[in-house]
């Protein structure tokens, strides 16, 4: 994390401390980040910050020097910058994309309602959505980035919006993560998983969870970018999980026809429990679901 310790903003959710007037930025932290990273070796470098409001451009600047400084000794690491909106100022957002970095990621943090419960007053949905665009525009191949935390009290059509704006606008990847109480401003209003808006529909009609994980993979364009995302798996882990993935279909594939050898008539036996397996196999006509949509359903 550049830029210090403490925020010039104060967002709800957040714990980190707050001040008008923070320390100004050490000059020595883009090299010497920079050296630290290139001694350990890693290859792949995540570089946030907290809001730097009291800086005349945001902070954007003292990111872009750490970038350079970073490429310079370590020229084949991937560099993802998760930033502020630096005020809404737009040639900031473009400094720091021209920097050489490779991922630009801002985070939208809630869905359109909830955005001036859960942030800082001087953020706002349209403002990161504008800084979102403007950096996959400023750059040709930048990859963008952004997040939402759930369990806030949004709505699986809220959740769905905010999807679809942030597709309309190019962003390449999305990130759902829970929201756990670390301030005492924000209280949680509900449960919710990564998944979100699929366990909402889930819970009422199983079929529709294949439907929506359909929309899902529509929404984001993943297919666009596989060129480049497979300099993001360093450690093989696609290669790992296509064969994870395949031990697994075997064996949920097995267990969906044992469920099916065991039933009477087309019905669970009065001498058996039924489990979700048989609750899935229960479903007919046009909410019958095939055994790929059903391991589908049991990955997830």
């Amino acid at each position: 994390m550049l830029l210090g310790d403490i925020c010039t903003r104060g967002c709800r959710f957040c714990a980190v401390k707050t001040s008008r007037n923070p320390a100004p930025p050490d000059p020595m932290e883009p090299e010497n980040t920079a050296k630290a990273i290139a001694h350990w070796g890693v290859d792949y470098i995540v570089l946030t910050s907290v809001d730097s409001d009291d800086l005349p451009d945001g902070g954007s600047g003292h990111f872009a020097l750490t970038v350079k400084a970073m490429k310079k000794l370590k020229p084949d690491i991937m560099i993802e910058c998760l930033t502020s909106d630096f005020r809404g100022d737009l040639n900031a957002v473009t400094t720091l994309v021209h920097s050489g970095l490779d991922v630009f990621a801002h985070n939208i943090e809630t869905v359109k309602r909830l955005q001036r419960i859960v942030r800082d007053p001087r953020a706002g949905y349209e403002q990161s959505l504008s800084v979102l665009k403007h950096a996959k525009l400023s750059k040709e191949g930048m990859i963008t980035k952004s997040s939402i935390m759930l369990g806030l009290g949004e709505s699986d059509d809220e959740l769905k919006e905010a999807m679809d704006d942030l597709r309309a606008i190019d962003v390449d990847i999305l990130t759902l993560g829970q929201y756990l109480q670390v301030a005492d401003g924000l209280i949680l209003e509900k449960t919710s998983s990564p998944l979100g808006v699929l366990l909402v529909i889930f819970e009422s009609r199983p079929d529709a969870l294949v439907q929506m994980l359909g929309q899902l993979l529509g929404i984001f364009n993943w297919s666009d970018h596989f060129p480049l995302l497979y300099l993001l798996d360093l450690q093989g882990v696609r290669k790992r999980c296509r064969i994870l993935a395949s031990h697994v279909n075997i064996f949920v594939g097995k267990t969906i026809e044992e469920h099916k050898i065991k039933r009477v008539g087309g019905v669970v036996a009065e001498d058996r429990n039924e489990d979700f397996v048989d609750v899935l196999l229960n479903l007919e006509k046009e909410d019958k679901l095939s055994n790929s949509d059903m391991i589908a359903v049991l990955w997830i």
